[in-house]
């Protein structure tokens, strides 16, 4: 994975042993959020330890530009901006959707149709994945749900977000009651939404 400046090994090519040389790839991170706010893709430079893609955190130059990606689906969301990898991680950050549905990101990485096809190829072939097949020859994909929470182990369906509220109550103490001091109480305030058709459905639970 060249690097700094490194230019990309051809079969047959010689290199110093000093330099550490590494078969790798780019990922794109799936993932779901709400339709009414922007979501970060996540990209992740990996390298081949023989057994699992291990994330390479020497990668800290990798670029890629907003014409380098293509975006389809019906969401009507955009490429918004994107950052460069820093530590082997990176993003592609799409703005708020128009609708909910599923929006599919590609990174085009050269001139050749092995995935998918930008307005300006990124010219870094070297990082493609066996996404598709047992070759490095695909270009990095990733799907997003706008709107829309996946099922769980017991096949119903989950939440986007889920948060607890803590309250604090002040409470007197009772009269004639010698050194009875200040009680604070607490109570928890729960909800849980779920997407239902084109609107949501909240539950909430309270617990002291």
């Amino acid at each position: 994975m060249p690097c700094n400046g490194g230019v990309a090994l051809a079969s047959g090519d010689s290199k110093s042993s000093a330099t550490p040389v590494r078969s790798g790839r780019l990922r794109l991170v799936s993932g779901r959020g709400s339709e009414w706010a922007p979501y970060v893709v996540r990209s992740e430079a990996q390298y081949w330890t023989g057994s699992y893609g291990q994330t390479n955190l020497a990668d800290s130059c990798t670029t890629y530009a907003t014409a380098n990606i293509a975006l389809s689906g019906t969401t009507g969301t955009t490429v918004s901006a994107v950052g460069a990898l820093a530590n082997g991680f990176g993003s592609i950050t799409l703005g708020q959707p128009s609708a909910a549905g599923k929006a599919t990101v590609c990174l085009d990485m050269a001139s050749s149709s092995d995935g998918c096809t930008a307005g300006t190829p990124v010219s870094i072939d070297y990082l493609r994945g066996n996404w598709t097949d047992s070759t490095y020859t695909a270009d990095p994909s990733a799907t997003v749900l706008f709107g829309r929470a996946a099922q769980n182990t017991r096949g119903k369906w989950g939440f986007l977000y889920r948060r607890k509220n803590f309250q604090a109550a002040l409470v007197k103490p009772r009269p004639r009651t010698p050194g009875n001091a200040t009680r604070i109480s607490f109570s928890v305030v729960r909800a849980v939404c779920l997407p239902v058709g084109s609107g949501w459905h909240c539950r909430s639970s309270r617990r002291r």
